[in-house]
């Protein structure tokens, strides 16, 4: 099947905007890679040299990212949902071949589903800053690998990249960050291919950015060092500041997810010595710290609920056999101390596999002599 400049690319009249919309991918991302300029057209199939893209009816929303391939006299991708229609614009733009100087596409038919619901990677743009241009090129290499979510890795002890209008010293002059258009922009861009932003606000730990902006989130008002430095669980303010923050993210990540860290609680001896973190730890009626971490991150869990979210955590948010357990609607994702993992695993946890080898790729994993 031969791909040359104005081969139309047909969809059914009066089509639904997704199909309108991937559509209008192919023949951008025709252009992009192969130089092909195709033209959009709403109508009947021809008998020949059409690629042809269409929904179908039947499909169930569980099937919605498999597709059908089919090259033969017309080129055709019928897809269960939008997502579907996605991954199959991609693996025709993979399968394209140049012959005597002509984009062509050999004859076949391709029947593909995920194996995996949840094919992810995550980007840190807190401890270094990513620019936009770079994290949209990733979303298009993402696309074409068939990835379905971008974990965004927003604050950290080094910085707070996204951008409060609840909370302005967050984001102090100089200081680059993401602005909540930039990131709806980004939002709407990544979704369009197939790509699902999921954002993480990590709390009450890594918290040395958010405090050296609001002191007061410190238990005693302190900025701290570090591994020092964690969110005061007994403080109105700590809540109040969380729940602004869950606030505005939900006013612009529209995913079902919302990732609240709630890792590596270095700092949490601290709350020992807290009047307020005390005064918490009876009120919730716990006689241990990780008991009082696990209201902590339980009580973050309400939070994302009611603004509509799922929450997940890093598997060290918990510890099996300590009361409170996480309810069963929290992901738990796992990426160290796997005897921990596997625990919730066999409670009927969902997991995300988010192993840190081989693929945890940053400059303190790489000191041992590969190029950055």
């Amino acid at each position: 099947f031969a791909l040359s400049d104005g081969v139309h690319i047909v969809i059914p009249s009066e089509s639904p905007e997704e199909l309108a919309d991937a559509a209008g991918l192919l023949r951008s991302e025709l252009h992009d890679r192969s130089g092909v300029d195709a033209t959009l057209v709403q109508g009947p199939v021809p008998d020949s040299g059409a690629v042809v893209m269409n929904l179908d009816p039947r499909g169930k929303p569980s099937e919605e990212e498999s597709y059908t391939l089919r090259i033969g006299d017309n080129v055709e991708i019928v897809a269960a949902g939008r997502r579907g229609l996605v991954w199959g614009l991609q693996t025709l733009l993979q399968s394209v071949e140049t012959h005597e100087g002509t984009s062509v596409l050999r004859r076949g038919v391709i029947i593909d589903r995920p194996a995996s619901q949840f094919r992810a990677l995550l980007l840190d743009p807190s401890r270094s800053f990513l620019s936009l241009e770079f994290i949209r090129r990733t979303i298009r290499v993402m696309s074409a690998y068939k990835m379905n979510a971008l974990h965004l890795h927003l604050t950290d002890d080094t910085a707070w990249r996204f951008e409060s209008h609840a909370f302005p010293r967050l984001n102090p002059p100089g200081e680059p960050c993401y602005s909540q258009d930039e990131l709806r922009a980004l939002v709407a861009f990544a979704a369009r291919r197939g790509v699902e932003i999921i954002p993480e606000f990590d709390f009450p730990g890594h918290a040395r950015a958010a405090i050296a902006a609001y002191p007061e989130l410190d238990c005693d008002g302190r900025v701290r060092t570090v591994d020092d430095s964690i969110l005061c669980c007994g403080k109105a303010f700590t809540w109040k500041f969380i729940e602004g923050i869950v606030t505005e993210a939900a006013g612009v990540f529209p995913s079902a997810y919302i990732h609240l860290g709630a890792d590596e609680p270095f700092a949490i001896h601290r709350w020992e010595d807290c009047p307020s973190c005390l005064e918490r730890m009876r009120s919730k009626g716990v006689n241990s710290l990780q008991a009082l971490y696990h209201t902590f991150v339980l009580d973050l869990d309400a939070i994302a609920r009611r603004h509509g979210k799922r929450m997940i955590v890093w598997n060290d948010a918990f510890q099996p056999g300590v009361d409170p357990q996480p309810t069963r609607d929290i992901v738990i994702d796992a990426w160290r101390k796997f005897a921990n993992a596997n625990a919730f695993a066999e409670g009927g946890y969902t997991l995300i596999n988010s192993t840190t080898g081989p693929m945890y790729l940053t400059s303190y994993g790489l000191r041992g002599g590969l190029p950055l």
